[in-house]
């Protein structure tokens, strides 16, 4: 919930700046191309107090928005738009007298997410390009109930969720096709439905930019 509180109060002023000062969005270097396309894949573990023992895999697609703003010549912050297919799969054993039977152990879900990225240009040689997001976007689960090990099973409370990510990672190549990334992610509705157990996960993303 800390990760929503905070990301959800830094996003909102920069989408309404996004969309009423387009105007201010300044072109990047060369080595900083935009308005391109990623293909990304994920995989990465994920847990709750209830102990899910998760699997989060993803396929998703990206693309550079315009609104862009270079705030020096080695800094720039970038939007972007994402949709994902997901799913959670717990290893938990159904014969485990310890675990919930009342959750399920596959949950498949869709996200839509606007992504603001801080990008840095180095001056070296080298052709990596490192760079932080954070992103609140929204997601669609099939299944609001999780297996877990303690008696009373992981309640999301609805199948809408607020998907929060904050991420590490870098580009690679002259021409910077290809990218790593790493996440912290959290689930939740914040408080818009009954029950609010919320879900946690470490995912690593390869990309392609195209």
């Amino acid at each position: 919930m800390m990760l929503y509180w905070i990301a959800r109060r830094v996003s909102l002023p920069l989408v309404f700046t996004s969309l009423l000062l387009p105007g201010f969005a300044s072109a990047e270097p060369a080595k900083n191309p935009d308005k391109r396309w990623a293909a990304i894949v994920g995989a990465g573990p994920g847990f709750s107090n209830r102990r899910n023992e998760l699997t989060q895999y993803r396929l998703a697609i990206s693309k550079d928005l315009p609104w862009q703003w270079s705030l020096t010549e080695k800094w720039t912050v970038k939007t972007r738009l994402e949709t994902s297919y997901f799913e959670w799969r717990s290893s938990l054993d159904d014969g485990d007298p310890s675990v919930s039977k009342r959750g399920e152990d596959l949950v498949h879900g869709m996200s839509l997410s606007p992504v603001w990225r801080l990008e840095y240009l180095p001056q070296w040689e080298v052709p990596i390009f490192p760079y932080f997001e954070f992103s609140v976007g929204a997601s669609y689960i099939t299944e609001s109930n999780i297996v877990s090990r303690k008696t009373n099973h992981t309640t999301l409370g609805c199948h809408f969720q607020f998907e929060d990510r904050i991420g590490l990672g870098s580009d690679f190549g002259s021409e910077r096709r290809w990218g790593v990334t790493t996440y912290a992610m959290h689930y939740s509705n914040a408080g818009t439905c009954s029950e609010n157990s919320g879900v946690n996960f470490f995912e690593l993303r390869l990309h392609y930019n195209f």
